[in-house]
């Protein structure tokens, strides 16, 4: 699937391979951006990651780490307890 984040149109991976993290984002400045999901994850968890690298693709160079991965805990919680499900 694609999406455009800040004007960048990423490829969105789910259920990708990842070893080392939950999910990735690589820079918008290269050719063909991307946001990778690992597989397995708790539904909140994988929320919690797909907002996470979707704050890093909205301001790549101006965002900490500690902020966006405080903001996606953040906003996960509210989604969850607005009732956000993946199956549905």
């Amino acid at each position: 699937m694609r999406h455009k984040i800040a004007g960048k149109n990423y490829k969105i991976v789910i259920d990708a391979r990842l070893k080392d993290a939950h999910g990735i984002c690589t820079d918008p400045a290269r050719p063909r951006p991307t946001i990778k999901v690992t597989r397995g994850l708790s539904e909140a968890v994988f929320l919690e990651t797909v907002l996470h690298e979707a704050l890093h693709a909205s301001a790549y160079q101006l965002l900490s780490e500690g902020f966006v991965s405080e903001c996606a805990a953040d906003l996960a919680g509210l989604l969850l307890k607005l009732g956000y499900s993946r199956n549905v």
